[in-house]
């Protein structure tokens, strides 16, 4: 919100006392000017035409879908008056979807048996995989996560590595998984497609 505003060829202008001290160095104002010693610098020559607006009520609005915001005032008759501006927030992305992305996990693209094949090669590597899934749902770390699926990946033959990689990219992306580990998958897969 402006300290006030200044009328500019009939525009009224955001304002305050910083901008003003540094326009009219030559001039003094009050950390705090009241109304009449802002109206008083229409007296200047040439005119400084400065005012406050009559407050008005803001229009309603949804804050959880909108934002409210002061605009420039408008002037009704002979009286400028405060205005308001209601626009509606940007979409918010979906929330991950864990419990779709541990259905898929079991039942898409062959995952389960991937992974089971990766367990059965290196058991000590692959078990964390389902522990780790449940810490990045719970503290949002999905690094680890990722480090276990590529190690487990890495103990089954190569094409099929990379298909159940890429197959898993679709997965993690249709369940709205973060975009930095989206990222960073599909950084891990130089083959692609």
């Amino acid at each position: 919100m402006a300290d006030f505003y200044r009328l500019q060829d009939g525009t009224p202008e955001s304002y305050g006392v910083a901008q003003f001290r540094a326009d009219y160095p030559w001039l003094s104002i009050s950390d705090v000017p009241h109304d009449g010693e802002i109206a008083a610098f229409a007296t200047c020559d040439p005119p400084i035409l400065l005012f406050r607006p009559q407050p008005t009520t803001p229009p309603p609005w949804d804050p959880a879908t909108q934002a409210l915001a002061e605009d420039l005032p408008i002037l009704v008759g002979d009286q400028w008056r405060q205005a308001w501006r209601v626009e509606d927030l940007p979409p918010q992305p979906p929330a991950p979807d864990f419990d779709a992305l541990r259905e898929g996990i079991l039942t898409e693209n062959g995952y389960r048996a991937a992974l089971g094949a990766a367990l059965q090669a290196d058991p000590i590597e692959s078990l964390p995989i389902a522990s780790r899934l449940d810490d990045w749902e719970q503290f949002g770390r999905w690094q680890p996560f990722l480090a276990s699926l590529m190690m487990a990946l890495r103990n089954i033959p190569p094409a099929d590595a990379a298909h159940v990689a890429w197959e898993f990219l679709a997965l993690a992306t249709r369940c709205h998984m973060d975009q930095g580990f989206l990222e960073a998958l599909q950084a891990e897969l130089p083959d692609a497609g």
